[in-house]
This record gives C-alpha cells, structure tokens and sequence, in this order.
C-alpha cells in the first residue's frame, strides 16, 4: 500500500538488499513525508544514507528526532554512526550513557568499546562502565 509508510519501509529494505540505493532512498523519502516522526521511518533513512558514505545525513536524521522519542536502538545507531562518521567522542557521548544504562544490551557495549578504540581510548575501552 503506497500509503502505508510500514509497507513502504519493508519494500525499502528489500531493494536496498539488491543494491537499489536510488529506488531505497525514494521509498523511505515517501515513508518519511507518511510519519516523519517515525523512529522507524528515521532508522530506514537513515540507513540509505549510510549506505551511501553519508553519514553527516544519517546522523542528522536521528538527531532530529525528539529525545523522548528515541529508542535504545536509535540511539545505538546515532552512536555508531558518529563513529563511522569520524566523531567517535560524540559517539562514546552518546553510547556510553546507554551502555550504563541497559548493561545486558550487547550491542551497545560492544559498540561503545569500538568508539573508544576509534578515539584512541582503549584504556577506557579497558575500564568501560559495565566492567566494575
């Protein structure tokens, strides 16, 4: 249904998968004029954007949206993409909070020392907030 932006999303992700960036990134933007304030829509597009090395376009996707709205894997995201993007202090700002806060979420611990070892940090890698 090309008004149901949670329809468009899945045929997004399914042409992303064949390396159809151009017709991703039309469907996602369709998506997003849908339920812009979307965290799902926001994470699709975001993700087009980084599939094409932009990542200052990724970021500012999720970074647009609200706090409150933000969900533990939009904020992992946010973080990774800081790092992919050359900022890995914002990305350790941003991981390492989550990290301590939901401590059984892999990802984000793993992600958080990826940052540190981005940011020449691997002594805090070492010592990272789950480790005492």
């Amino acid at each position: 249904d090309p008004k149901h932006a949670e329809a468009l999303l899945g045929l997004a992700a399914l042409v992303q998968r064949q390396k159809k960036t151009a017709e991703a990134k039309e469907l996602v933007a369709r998506a997003k004029a849908l339920n812009p304030g979307s965290v799902k829509v926001r994470l699709a597009v975001a993700s087009v954007y980084a599939s094409e090395g932009k990542f200052e376009d990724a970021i500012k996707e999720l970074e647009e949206l609200p706090r409150p709205a933000r969900t533990p894997r939009s904020t992992l995201v946010l973080g990774t993409l800081y790092v992919r993007a050359g900022r890995a202090g914002a990305g350790i700002d941003t991981l390492a909070p989550l990290a301590r806060r939901f401590p059984e979420f892999m990802e984000a611990r793993y992600a958080l020392g990826q940052a540190y070892m981005a940011g020449n940090r691997s002594g805090e890698a070492v010592a990272a907030p789950w480790s005492g």
